[in-house]
């Protein structure tokens, strides 16, 4: 069965931390072009970082995703938890936060490495 690729921008610096190990999840609302992410499909950020997801894990909000998962691996720069949900929330249309999220596991298309990654979209998918 053919997959789909999504292509999917990173804000600056954030591909090369999935690239090195750093930045293992990627946490975004269930919005037009991230609610049709399935396992199998492929995600090109930035046109240089590729993954394929392979499991979906659900929440039910971006707050219980970085609660559950953790925002040392969401934004690995930032200097604790409330700063890192700043910098998301700084990321989102308003209200998004408050929107179902699911945590995707990935790994890279080129086989340089191996790592989880999280992403926040919808409903349950196994």
């Amino acid at each position: 069965m053919a997959r789909t690729t999504h292509y999917l921008e990173l804000p600056e610096g954030w591909a090369q931390m999935i690239q090195s190990g750093k930045k293992i999840m990627d946490a975004r609302p269930i919005s037009g072009i991230c609610a049709p992410i399935l396992v199998g499909d492929h995600i090109r950020y930035n046109q240089d970082t590729e993954i394929t997801v392979n499991k979906i894990n659900t929440y039910g909000s971006m707050k219980e995703l970085v609660e559950h998962e953790g925002w040392e691996h969401i934004v690995p720069s930032a200097d604790g938890k409330d700063d890192a949900y700043r910098q998301i929330l700084k990321s989102l249309a308003p209200g998004e936060e408050k929107l179902p999220a699911k945590a995707m596991y990935y790994v890279s298309m080129e086989g340089h490495w191996f790592k989880y990654w999280f992403l926040a979209a919808g409903k349950e998918q196994v």
